[in-house]
């Protein structure tokens, strides 16, 4: 996996904000928190394109602030780095700042982070400066949800017959709505005894359109249970549910009439 661009500085773009400046005359309670920053971030999802993920921040610096900053690093779930952020004085006190993940460069799992929040005051000639950790917190990036129908060409196939098993592969999208996955795997399994196997031969990539045939020859008496199983890459993997299939009998060959001599 591809991670040389883990550990850049990612200067995040303003996508809401509104301006939380106390007004004059409202007392040492409204300032109370003139050095504390709030962050926080919601779970999200880890599509293979890259996404933007919102992050929450507020601040309250004190009237006579000449600059401020929040500077924040992200850890990933095996512990590497995953980038920094950085918010200034240029973006408003209270607002959503954006954090890009990419499938193809980030993990799922949990993500930690930590930082700092400095203010720069102006009193009088003096310019002092106050650094105050942000408290760490986690969100966690999921991988999309995938699903798989599958539908028989018949219930009750003979023994011996060919049977089709149509497939659909489909995957969740940035919109929310599912689409059909390109080029997935999709494996006909039965289960036998308290195990699934593969039907051998019975296996196809899906279409554009996210769906795949699979062909296989019944071979087994009574009631026979299956299942789709498909392998969409970097998505993950999704299965069907459960479909049961009763044999009936062979269908009888014609037998010819003897001649007479």
């Amino acid at each position: 996996m591809n991670r040389s661009l883990r550990g850049s500085v990612l200067v995040l773009t303003t996508v809401l904000g509104l301006a939380g400046l106390a007004a004059p005359g409202q007392g040492a309670e409204a300032q109370a928190d003139a050095f504390t920053a709030t962050v926080s971030a919601g779970p999200g999802v880890l599509f293979a394109e890259c996404t933007d993920h919102p992050i929450s921040y507020s601040v309250t610096p004190p009237l006579t602030v000449l600059t401020w900053n929040i500077q924040l690093s992200f850890q990933a779930p095996d512990g590497t780095s995953a980038g920094s952020a950085y918010i200034s004085k240029g973006d408003p006190t209270t607002g959503i700042e954006t954090k890009r993940f990419c499938g193809g460069s980030d993990l799922p799992g949990t993500y930690t982070v930590t930082g700092t929040y400095e203010v720069t005051d102006q009193v009088g000639n003096k310019y002092p400066k106050t650094l105050t950790p942000v408290t760490p917190f986690t969100f966690e990036l999921r991988l999309p949800y995938s699903a798989v129908t599958a539908k028989p060409s018949t219930k009750k196939p003979r023994l011996g017959q060919h049977v089709k098993v149509n497939a659909t592969v489909t995957d969740e999208r940035p919109s929310g709505a599912f689409f059909g996955t390109s080029n997935a795997s999709a494996q006909l399994q039965r289960l036998k005894g308290s195990k699934w196997v593969n039907v051998k031969g019975a296996r196809d990539y899906t279409k554009v359109n996210g769906r795949a045939q699979l062909r296989y020859r019944h071979t087994w008496k009574g009631k026979t249970t299956f299942r789709v199983l498909s392998d969409l890459g970097k998505v993950g993997t999704a299965v069907s549910e459960n479909f049961t299939l009763k044999a009936g009998k062979k269908k009888a060959g014609k037998k010819g009439k003897k001649g007479r001599r």
